[in-house]
């Protein structure tokens, strides 16, 4: 009877050790988790942060674009619409033929 109240005792020594390896694993996964929260909104809120800058760099990169092209109108920059040739030998030869 001692032997197996002895070996009782040792299984709950052991079970006991088990439990308390148990609560401070929970404990941990609720660290854990308040941590992946905290973390998650963070995620949230650099995405809108970036979604705002990225949408202010494209209007900043429009304006830009146009202001550039006014300021190579106000310059005076030649843009080339079309260009013309000079007539070849043949053309100036039987101009009928290539009108």
């Amino acid at each position: 009877m001692q032997a197996t109240v002895l070996s009782l005792q040792k299984e709950n020594a052991i079970l006991q050790k088990k439990a308390e390896k148990f609560s401070e694993a929970a404990g941990e996964a609720v660290t854990l988790k308040e941590k992946l929260t905290l973390v998650k909104q963070q995620l949230k809120e650099c995405t809108a942060e970036f979604d705002q800058v990225s949408t202010k760099y494209k209007e900043e990169q429009t304006k830009r674009k146009k202001l550039l092209n006014e300021l190579e109108d106000l310059k005076g920059k030649v843009r080339v619409y079309c260009r013309i040739r000079p007539f070849s030998t043949k053309e100036k030869a039987d101009p009928a033929k290539f009108i």
